[in-house]
């Protein structure tokens, strides 16, 4: 009689205890396959994060009286090697031609010469993706897309100046220069391709363009265009710089700083970033610790109740190496038993985890709100599944897990002779 069918004869024969040995699998396959998961989904996270934040720094402009610098006064700073890009920002008061503005709470104090004006605030950036309040998620969007490099003319209007002037996806606003000296100044259509929302507590200075809704989000080369600024003298009043390496910030930082751009000042924004990286770390480590504590306590669990069950199969055991069956063959009919078992409690684990992400997470998300909860985290979240690669691991560390086990209760019975087992037994 093989080995296979010595191990396939037994489980039968002892069917309950076949069944707490299969439900104790389950259970042990189940918390791993969670404690997995999780890990990967927390480590998924994590590299989300890394991957849209692109931290870096910003230089932003110290002089009191002129916000704008010139581009060709941070070309120093853009050709520095570990610089892997940025988004260039223009923001200023323009006037709004055709439309209404969204008035606040407070009355707005304008003069004379300023009430004539539509004011709202041009926000140009090279993508609207890398600006700090939709990375931060201070602002959302909630239809159409981002405006990026390629783009020209294109806007991303607040909703409730959307509402208030019966704007969608594809309608126009026209844009001109605001306190222009100028007989004759410079206007533009720009096309709507997204709608946000969200507020700011922007200091109110008694203009319209003060309100977050009444801020318009644009392409950088159009906000260009409009204000007469040539190709060779373009203006910014910030710029967001991205590192390539991001252990690298402090030294890229230093080598910006030391360049001594007048009136600029560099300010580093990776310390939000730090702080929900480092939480995410801790959050990974007390998984693994629980993981690795999951599998010692299997171990232990699993070895006591096989040395609870052993008295029982001291005849078997003795009979089997009175007949010249090596202890290697025993261990290996041991082993294949659990492994038989192990391979339906996998299947049952995969099915009770599956039942628990789908009702789980969706109860967590009804709870929490996708709207409430950063993007990197909510699509995560939502994308988490039981894959074969997380069962594949699981069953190989059920299977480590399994054969200490039996080694560990099979030095106990193995060491002795067959006459002395059967001794036992008398």
């Amino acid at each position: 009689m093989t080995t296979f069918k010595r191990a396939y004869l037994y489980i039968t024969r002892k069917k309950v205890r076949s069944i707490i040995m299969f439900m104790l699998l389950t259970i042990i396959s189940t918390v791993l396959l969670s404690s997995n998961i999780l890990n990967h989904t927390v480590k998924g996270i994590s590299n989300k994060i890394y991957e849209s934040s692109n931290f870096g720094f910003t230089v932003k402009n110290l002089s009191k009286t002129d916000k704008e610098i010139s581009v060709k006064k941070l070309d120093k700073i853009t050709n520095l090697p570990d610089i892997k890009g940025a988004n260039y920002q223009f923001a200023t008061p323009v006037n709004l031609l055709g439309s209404k503005v969204v008035e606040g709470q407070n009355n707005l104090i304008l003069d004379e010469k300023t009430n004539k004006n539509n004011l709202v605030m041009l926000n140009a950036n090279t993508n609207t993706a890398d600006n700090s309040d939709f990375k931060s998620e201070v602002l959302k969007l909630k239809k159409g897309r981002h405006i990026g490099p390629e783009d020209r003319n294109k806007v991303l209007v607040h909703e409730e100046f959307a509402k208030l002037n019966n704007l969608d996806i594809g309608s126009k606003i026209k844009l001109e220069k605001a306190n222009s000296s100028e007989q004759k100044t410079t206007n533009k259509d720009y096309e709507v391709v997204g709608i946000y929302s969200g507020t700011k507590n922007n200091e109110f200075q008694g203009l319209s363009s003060d309100f977050i809704e009444n801020t318009v989000y644009t392409d950088y080369k159009s906000s260009q265009e409009l204000m007469g600024y040539s190709e060779s003298d373009k203006k910014v009043t910030s710029v967001d710089y991205f590192v390539k390496n991001p252990e690298k910030l402090e030294d890229v930082a230093k080598s910006a700083e030391n360049l001594a751009i007048e009136d600029t000042e560099i300010v580093k924004s990776n310390k939000n970033f730090q702080t929900v990286i480092a939480s995410l770390q801790s959050i990974e480590k007390i998984i693994d610790m629980v993981k690795i504590g999951s599998i010692i306590a299997s171990v232990i669990i699993l070895s006591l109740v096989l040395m609870f069950w052993l008295r029982e199969r001291l005849h078997e055991i003795g009979i089997l190496l009175s007949i010249g069956t090596s202890k290697t063959k025993i261990i290996l009919q041991q082993i294949i038993e659990l492994v038989y078992i192990a391979v339906f409690s996998i299947i049952l684990s995969s099915v009770l985890e599956n039942v628990i992400l789908k009702y789980g997470v969706k109860n967590a998300i009804d709870k929490l709100g996708v709207d409430n909860l950063p993007e990197a985290i909510s699509q995560q979240i939502l994308n988490v599944k039981v894959e074969l690669g997380y069962v594949l691991t699981v069953s190989a560390i059920l299977f480590l897990i399994i054969v200490c086990s039996i080694v560990i209760t099979s030095l106990i019975t193995l060491r002795m002779k067959p006459k002395e087992i059967l001794s036992k037994m008398s």
